[in-house]
């Protein structure tokens, strides 16, 4: 049987700190510790970690995940804060969802 996509839970990777700026919106903090990172930094002075901030929608979207609200519910709170500024708002939600899973950021659960 295959399951609907709103039905599942995000849940943020453990892995990574996050913060919210003086601008109110959400930084990711991902350290550059794999071996290559190692080496670039040393060679190029690069910075030990990338920092990702989020837009105003990003940044509500990740601060409602809780680890046990599914992605419908978290857009319905969407909709709630931003109106009809969120629209359209579950491809919209589905492709962060996908960017954030693909980057490691979040995984799954049902």
């Amino acid at each position: 049987m295959k399951k609907n996509f709103l039905d599942f839970v995000p849940v943020k990777n453990k892995k990574y700190s996050w913060y919210i700026n003086k601008n109110n919106f959400v930084v990711v903090v991902i350290p550059r510790t794999g071996l290559f990172d190692k080496i670039v930094r040393r060679f190029k002075k690069t910075p030990d970690k990338f920092e990702i901030e989020l837009d105003i929608t990003g940044s509500f979207f990740w601060s409602q995940i809780d680890d046990k609200k599914n992605i419908y519910e978290i857009c319905q709170q969407m909709k709630k804060r931003f109106g009809n500024d969120a629209e359209p708002l579950y491809p919209k939600a589905i492709e962060f969802i996908k960017i954030l899973k693909n980057n490691n950021l979040i995984k799954l659960i049902t």
